[in-house]
């Protein structure tokens, strides 16, 4: 079946050595869905030295990595903006990228490896010519629900999305936050001081207030909070400092209280990922520090 989606959010999953590339969306009628694309293949560059038989080193690379690689494939390429030769390598597990890379350097002909570093959602994007925050048509299959995703429905990708001209936005479900934490002595730990209050406004103007009682016991406020975020199933989370302060505190802190701020829409917490970004999985998580 065909789908139109608005692309919300994109993240792998890796399970062992197995990787989907999870695409998360907003369908025509309002709909949170999760697209699964099963058929991702990473790979890298191999390029070679001048004069070299490419066919041969293909050969040597194939034979000496079979148990690694699904294909080496001769391509040409540009380096600087001059034409080279190279061997597109194509990897069993996209978590060995690197690893391959730094093996397959030795082999006689290769000069070097280049795009072994490109993360698997970033090369999903730019090989498919994909942008966030865009339409898209795509075939896929529908596919039972998942506890552990929150999304209306789950779809496994047939083939690659193509990107639609449609500049209208989906109406977001946008959620701002705030805290402050106590602290009689010193900057606030939260391995021993509490969250006070933690405030939120949702995008329909709802204001909501979370707040320790007298005796700064702050484990309901913590519950409170990420039971808000799972029932209001924001599509992005706004902040101020957040990325710097609050997501690891109120981590730390749920982690002390025996909870888990698991609100994000795979049952995740919030995780650092590249240059200090927090990633909520789902949902976009905007910093405005």
């Amino acid at each position: 079946m065909k789908l139109s989606f608005w692309l919300l959010d994109i993240n792998p999953k890796i399970d062992d050595e197995k990787i989907e590339i999870w695409l998360w969306g907003i369908d025509t009628a309002g709909n949170r869905v999760l697209l699964i694309e099963r058929n991702f293949t990473a790979y890298f560059y191999a390029v070679l030295a001048g004069g070299v038989d490419a066919s041969k080193t293909a050969d040597a690379i194939m034979k000496g990595y079979a148990s690694s690689i699904v294909k080496a494939e001769i391509v040409e390429r540009r380096y600087f903006g001059k034409p080279v030769t190279a061997i597109k390598v194509s990897c069993r597990a996209a978590t060995e990228t690197t690893k391959l890379a730094k093996q397959i350097r030795s082999v006689e002909g290769v000069n070097d490896c280049f795009e072994d570093d490109v993360r698997a959602a970033m090369r999903y994007l730019i090989d498919n010519n994909l942008e966030p925050c865009s339409w898209h048509d795509v075939d896929v299959s529908e596919e039972d629900h998942q506890e552990t995703v929150r999304a209306a429905k789950i779809y496994a990708v047939n083939s690659p999305p193509k990107r639609l001209e449609n500049e209208k936005a989906p109406t977001l479900r946008v959620l701002g936050f705030s805290m402050i934490c106590y602290s009689r002595e010193g900057a606030p730990k939260s391995d021993r001081n509490p969250v006070l209050i933690l405030s939120t406004v949702a995008s329909g103007g709802e204001e909501k207030q979370f707040i320790a009682n007298e005796g700064m016991d702050d484990k309901p406020v913590l519950k409170g909070f990420n039971d808000y975020i799972r029932a209001f199933d924001p599509d992005i989370i706004v902040s101020f400092g957040a990325n710097k302060v609050d997501w690891t505190y109120l981590r730390g802190r749920s982690h002390t209280l025996g909870l888990h701020l698991d609100f994000d829409r795979a049952m995740l917490e919030p995780h650092t990922s590249v240059y200090g970004y927090v990633s909520t999985t789902g949902i976009v998580n905007i910093d405005l520090a």
